[in-house]
């Protein structure tokens, strides 16, 4: 059985580096971001979303995962927290926090009953 992987922030950086390594090693892949679509070869489909809005359209999109990377974020332009706005803070913090802990939440249940111990979350944004 094919493995299925859903990459957030998959048009570029860390989450296009993934895709193409997962679909090189044969899996299925689901790509979010509210990017353009990445040129990838495959069996890749691609969803273009801003992860800050509801998140239903993704788990109807994608109702089953093997594999979850929370790969998108944001970064705050190095500015220091005194010239951020309150909008700003609230702006990574949806995106580099909530919105990684709501899709984790979804999938997180499935995953675990489908094959203990096999199935994986990989957070990038979120590591140090």
């Amino acid at each position: 059985m094919t493995k299925r992987v859903l990459i957030t922030g998959v048009s570029s950086g860390i989450g296009l580096a993934q895709a193409r390594l997962f679909l090189e090693k044969g899996y299925q892949v689901y790509g979010v971001d509210q990017g353009e679509k990445p040129d990838l070869q495959g069996d890749f489909y691609f969803l273009q979303r801003d992860l800050t809005l509801d998140l239903e359209p993704i788990f109807d999109w994608c109702p089953q995962v093997d594999i979850l990377c929370n790969t998108a974020g944001v970064l705050d332009d190095y500015k220091p927290l005194l010239e951020q706005t309150a909008q700003e803070i609230q702006e990574i913090f949806e995106i580099n926090y909530v919105t990684p802990v709501e899709l984790t939440r979804h999938y997180l249940t499935q995953m675990l009953e489908n094959k203990k111990g096999s199935s994986s979350i990989c957070a990038p944004s979120l590591q140090a």
